[in-house]
């Protein structure tokens, strides 16, 4: 009896181990849950392949902007940080986006350690950072439509990433 106790105790634990963590509270969980379940509706192979086994986290980096999010990949622990002003100004919508491009950015390091090449993004020439970004950037867009994103941010979205094309 001891044994399969023991046993469901465990297999319980993995699960959650494996499940996604939000770590803000209050509206901005509400609103990281809401652009997940978008995510997941509209892309479901990058929900359940990283950001269901992502911990989500309200990020402000000191010298950066507040829509500045990030990602990192820390062992078998993914987080994905997202900019204060994303998560607080930003709609639905483009907070989807964002979590949605850093999901991306992790898939992507992934494939490449799994196949032996230069893991992170800075880690990469200028020239692979760049194509990187206008795939993501790309597949981000196409998310974005498909959420119905208004036409007023799917220009500033544009503008946004004008950078690199």
């Amino acid at each position: 009896m001891k044994k399969i106790t023991l046993l469901f105790l465990f297999l319980s634990l993995i699960d959650t181990g494996y499940s996604q963590r939000i770590l803000p509270t209050g509206n901005a969980s509400e609103r990281i849950a809401k652009a997940c379940s978008m995510i997941k509706i509209h892309e479901p192979e990058v929900y359940e392949s990283m950001v269901s086994h992502s911990t989500i986290q309200s990020y402000e980096h000191y010298t950066e902007n507040p829509l500045f999010s990030t990602n990192k990949i820390e062992g078998n622990d993914f987080w994905i940080l997202i900019g204060t002003g994303s998560l607080y100004e930003r709609s639905i919508n483009r907070l989807a986006g964002t979590i949605f491009h850093e999901s991306l950015h992790m898939l992507l390091e992934l494939q490449r350690r799994r196949s032996g090449k230069l893991g992170g993004f800075s880690q990469l020439t200028e020239s692979k950072r760049n194509q990187e970004e206008i795939l993501v950037y790309k597949r981000t867009r196409e998310l974005l439509v498909r959420l119905n994103t208004t036409e007023g941010e799917l220009k500033e979205y544009d503008n946004w990433v004008s950078f690199y094309f």
